[in-house]
């Protein structure tokens, strides 16, 4: 049997004695209803964020450090930051990494430098600016990572990583056991510049640039 109707206005209970097109424009308005319902993305229970155990639109973290002058914050160290908003203020802060030094040489072998840290690279010259004197050999140079500086008279380039008295001329290193972590410079006098190693030669003034 075929019934003829039209959706119902309003979302009505049915009632004992309708017709049958009066009951199926009524079910037909519940089913458009529910269907709506279902699709719709604008939150039409209008669940808030706290019911929902969720953050509130406008909050704050306490971690931040939220200057009273601006809305752009900085994430202090102790939360894992750098504690700065601006990138001059960052370029002075990484600044603080690297240590610049004097000493004078005292004629000793294997003469420790202690820094408080182990530096990720070293440069170091005479007060001249020199790594290299046609008489004294090895005044300095550029120490990187785990590799140090070795003599011209070296034929092993484990001198550069591991101490030897006669052919490392400067070397990153840490003793945890003895409470050091720096650099080690050195004197040694061979026959030619080539075996000389200068790093550390009595009443000599060297400059040096660690960095963390």
């Amino acid at each position: 049997m075929q019934v003829n109707f039209e959706e119902a206005t309003n979302r009505d209970n049915i009632a004992t004695g309708e017709t049958l097109a009066t009951l199926f424009g009524k079910i037909k308005k519940v089913f458009t209803d529910v269907i709506a319902h279902i699709t719709s993305s604008s939150n039409p229970h209008h669940v808030t964020l706290a019911q929902v155990g969720g953050a509130a639109a406008s909050h704050s973290h306490s971690a931040l450090d939220i200057a009273s002058d601006t809305n752009d914050p900085a994430l202090p160290v102790t939360a894992g930051g750098t504690g700065v908003k601006t990138l001059n203020a960052l370029r002075n802060l990484i600044g603080i990494n690297a240590t610049v030094g004097i000493y004078t040489g005292d004629g000793t072998v294997k003469r420790a430098m202690n820094l408080g840290f182990k530096p990720s690279a070293i440069l170091l010259t005479d007060e001249y600016g020199r790594v290299w004197d046609d008489t004294d050999g090895i005044l300095g140079g550029m120490a990187v990572g785990l590799y140090g500086i070795r003599s011209m008279d070296s034929s092993s380039a484990t001198d550069a990583t591991v101490w030897s008295n006669q052919y490392t001329a400067l070397l990153p290193d840490e003793d945890l056991e003895n409470q050091f972590a720096g650099f080690y410079v050195n004197f040694y006098e061979g026959s030619t510049a080539a075996e000389n190693i200068s790093t550390n030669k009595t009443g000599v003034v060297y400059h040096y640039i660690a960095y963390r």
